[in-house]
């Protein structure tokens, strides 16, 4: 059971990184392109592509970071089991898609839109910037333009993606593994009275 308690892990990992890999992508392009519409300033400042591949590239690398430091999958899993959903249903890929997507978004949309704000103010004269609202309260108003879509596309590519993505790294049955050991071992430990 142990070795397939340690596949799982990896495979849970491997998950986590590649999921939160393909969300930050898109929430990289999302960040970008909300703020290219909705901020002259920032539109002005740096060349479209310029900010697609920045952004997209800084969420990328930030929600690899965040994958790895911060247990998504385990806390997904436990709001699942909690509800007590099965693996293989809607009703567990939903939430078990929250934590990850909640999570992933939080901090990647605070810290895009933090880096869009300093990067705008940066090389901004000091006139200009002596009527600037403080950095603070441009960087919460950008982070507030940020959440709501990125959360919304960030919970439905985790909705989406999840099942396949599990699939694909071998996890949809790694579970069920596990699982069929450990009601092997607790039947061998009730039938010898252990």
């Amino acid at each position: 059971m142990k070795r397939n308690v340690k596949d799982m892990r990896e495979k849970s990992r491997a998950m986590n990184t590649v999921m939160t890999a393909l969300m930050s992508a898109v929430m990289g392009a999302v960040a970008s392109y909300l703020t290219l519409k909705t901020n002259p300033q920032a539109a002005a400042s740096m060349p479209a592509p310029a900010m697609y591949v920045s952004n997209i590239l800084l969420s990328v690398l930030l929600g690899i970071v965040s994958a790895a430091a911060l247990p998504f999958g385990k806390w997904g899993r436990g709001l699942a089991n909690k509800a007590h959903a099965k693996p293989s249903s809607v009703r567990f890929t939903l939430l078990n898609s929250l934590p990850l997507a909640a999570g992933n978004t939080a901090l990647i949309s605070l810290i895009l839109s933090f880096w869009g704000v300093f990067m705008a103010r940066r090389g901004v004269p000091a006139e200009v910037a002596a009527h600037m609202p403080p950095l603070l309260t441009m960087w919460l108003g950008s982070w507030g333009t940020l959440l709501a879509p990125t959360l919304a596309v960030s919970y439905l590519l985790s909705v989406l993606l999840s099942p396949i993505v599990a699939r694909m790294v071998g996890l949809s049955d790694a579970g069920a593994e596990v699982g069929r050991d450990a009601a092997m071992d607790a039947s061998v430990k009730a039938t010898h009275g252990k």
